[in-house]
């Protein structure tokens, strides 16, 4: 009886099962060189397009997940932060609104200004303005997304020409993260 190739990865896996004796192993897997490839989950995105949204309920996960963005708070006071994908407590790392909370009038969202000169992180409740998360001017008819980095990074980028407009580095809170800088340089 012949096993399938898949037979074999999950005899394979299955042979570094704790219950085994320690040095033991499945002759089959000798030598296997299987990768495992552990896929994000199908809602995880980790930037947002212009005409795209980030609902209240939603979350942008890092490419590597090692850090999330997403609404926070209680029903009546809303906050949008970051914070480490595996802490159990989720403190935040950086929050964009630490003084300002968000009181929820209708569905709440993250998303880019479609005002076809500006490019801003705007949060909207019914198609209403609440909040300017950043103050750019993209020039005309940017190509504008943000993206949540692997460090923790919120870039606001102009696609047309890759120049950052804003970065929440660049505004830090009570954490400073590896890849931070001290004062802001303006290049």
């Amino acid at each position: 009886m012949s096993v399938s190739p898949m037979g074999i990865i999950y005899r394979c896996l299955r042979s570094n099962d704790i219950s085994r004796p320690l040095g033991s192993y499945d002759p089959a897997c000798r030598y296997a060189n299987y990768t495992v490839k552990f896929c994000p989950l199908v809602g995880a995105f980790s930037t947002i397009k212009v005409g795209r949204q980030l609902n209240y309920y939603d979350q942008l996960v890092s490419v590597s997940g090692n850090f999330t963005l997403g609404f926070f708070g209680e029903e009546d006071k809303l906050y949008i932060g970051i914070w480490y994908t595996r802490d159990a407590k989720a403190e935040k790392v950086w929050v964009a609104n630490p003084s300002k909370p968000i009181i929820p009038t209708g569905t709440i969202a993250l998303s880019i200004d479609p005002d076809p000169d500006t490019g801003n992180l705007i949060i909207t409740a019914g198609g209403t303005t609440l909040m300017n998360i950043t103050d750019v001017q993209a020039g005309p008819t940017p190509n504008v997304t943000a993206t949540l980095e692997d460090i923790g990074n919120l870039r606001l980028i102009n696609e047309i020409d890759k120049r950052v407009l804003w970065q929440n580095f660049d505004h830090p809170t009570n954490v400073h993260l590896p890849g931070m800088k001290l004062g802001y340089y303006s290049i």
